[in-house]
């Protein structure tokens, strides 16, 4: 297993923020994982936003969980 961090805040009663949760990995590729309530309308964007900064900081390998509230 690779190095793990989270920022962020979530829960019920948290509105308009996001948690992430990152793993670098030693292989794979990058994997993201999005649970928005605007995922219809923003996904793309929040994807294409997510990997444009991981490649910003040049991440290869990594596993991504984003929770957009």
């Amino acid at each position: 297993m690779g190095k793990k961090a989270t920022s962020g805040n979530r829960g019920e009663k948290v509105r308009s923020d996001c948690f992430v949760e990152l793993e670098l990995t030693r292989s794979g590729g990058i994997t993201l994982q999005l649970e928005s309530r605007v995922e219809r309308m923003f996904g793309k964007q929040i994807r294409e936003q997510v990997l444009r900064e991981l490649n910003a900081m040049g991440v290869q390998h990594a596993s991504v969980k984003l929770e957009d509230t």
